[in-house]
């Protein structure tokens, strides 16, 4: 049985180093400018459509069919080190 923690113990060390180290994270409100709906291209997006949103500093977003022009969308910015 202690084999079999070494092992896990071991697997998790080597599995754990390969993810990047966080650097930043910065929370940051954004105004929808503009927002639409992507034509289907299949039946499951015809069923179950997608939107997408331009915000005030020019980034578009993925958004949901409830956002509106003008509402204030929080968007979490996560920067990573390079090895």
């Amino acid at each position: 049985m202690s084999k079999l923690y070494v092992i896990l113990a071991a697997f998790a060390l080597l599995t754990s180093c390969e993810r990047p180290a966080v650097e930043s994270i910065v929370i940051d409100s954004f105004v929808v400018v503009h927002k639409w709906k992507d034509e289907p291209k299949s039946l499951h997006e015809e069923i179950s459509p997608r939107y997408h949103a331009v915000l005030d500093n020019g980034d578009t977003v993925a958004c949901q069919a409830s956002a509106r022009i003008g509402d204030t969308t929080k968007f979490v910015y996560i920067k990573y080190r390079k090895h």
